[in-house]
């Protein structure tokens, strides 16, 4: 028996894709996402949204971030992707909106 055939057997959930079916389930997953995005990542997406001009350590900043939230959003089907992805625009949108002006940094770095 192959190992994708032994592990489906063992977990019936095995290679499926997670979904965002109701409500509460979307805002738990998302919330808790986000949490750990901002958790784990606080200080890069603090300098990227006050910057006024690429950082110098840019590239290392996005090469932290971008894959592991890939990493994350890949286990749900498309359509909760694409909800996720606008959710977290939306944390740094109305998260960071003491400061003055939003950099287009942040965003950019988990293109």
């Amino acid at each position: 028996m192959g190992e994708a055939k032994r592990r489906k057997k063992l977990n019936k959930k095995y290679g499926k894709l997670k979904s965002l079916t109701t409500k509460l389930v979307k805002e738990r997953e998302i919330t808790e996402l986000i949490d750990e995005l901002n958790y784990k990542y606080h200080t890069d997406i603090q300098r990227l949204i006050k910057s006024k001009k690429i950082p110098d350590d840019y590239q290392e900043i996005q090469g932290r971030i971008a894959p592991w939230l890939k990493e994350k959003i890949l286990i749900y089907q498309e359509k909760d992707r694409q909800t996720i992805a606008a959710a977290i625009m939306f944390f740094f949108t109305k998260g960071y909106e003491i400061y003055d002006e939003i950099s287009v940094y942040g965003f950019v770095c988990f293109g």
